[in-house]
């Protein structure tokens, strides 16, 4: 089924009913890059290396300092950020949800996949809504090769909210996160609801 809302379009390709989650407490989520590429199908690598380039030339160590924004945000930042509202959701569930949640049946793996940074100019400041794709996989923790619901979120759109006044790519992509978690939360309450 495709649904359509919040400036996305999500798409079940598998488990769509949600029953793996029936009589579960829990649940694991775990971040996972090694899909992701950027504007015109650039590698991680490749990208990161040209935007701290461009850093570079405007203030010679701003490239540095940049690239280790960029490893704490992967480690932490970008999941926060997913996790503003996604508990909620889960809460709808009686489930609990996070990276560090323990006894866990299931793991819900998310995938950044194309992404648009939305770059104006380098390096990239004040630019369009970074956008990205998303790819989630529940999988079983004891066994990641059995996926048992698979589900794609299209075109999330990030930008700066409210008073954050981040304009620099991270700060847009953060956004593709937080919105994507709202969006996936909200689409589970449906189909939770929906079987009432």
């Amino acid at each position: 089924m495709i649904v359509q809302g919040y400036a996305q379009t999500i798409r079940w390709a598998k488990g769509e009913d949600l029953n793996f989650l029936d009589g579960e407490k829990t649940l694991k989520i775990l971040i996972c890059y090694d899909s992701m590429t950027f504007d015109n199908g650039k590698s991680e690598m490749a990208y990161q290396e040209e935007v701290a380039k461009a850093y570079d030339a405007e203030v010679p160590g701003k490239g540095q300092k940049y690239l280790e924004r960029w490893k704490l945000s992967k480690e932490k930042v970008f999941t926060d950020y997913f996790m503003k509202d996604f508990p909620k959701a889960m809460g709808k569930f009686k489930m609990k949800a996070g990276p560090d949640v323990k006894g866990n049946r299931y793991l819900m793996k998310i995938y950044p996949l194309t992404v648009t940074t939305g770059a104006a100019t380098m390096p990239f400041q004040r630019g369009a809504p970074a956008y990205t794709d998303f790819r989630i996989s529940f999988v079983e923790e004891a066994d990641p090769k059995n996926e048992v619901g698979s589900v794609f979120i299209y075109q999330v759109m990030g930008t700066p909210v409210g008073y954050d006044m981040d304009q620099s790519f991270i700060g847009r992509f953060k956004n593709c996160f937080w919105f994507g978690g709202m969006a996936l939360g909200r689409d589970m309450v449906r189909i939770k609801k929906a079987k009432k």
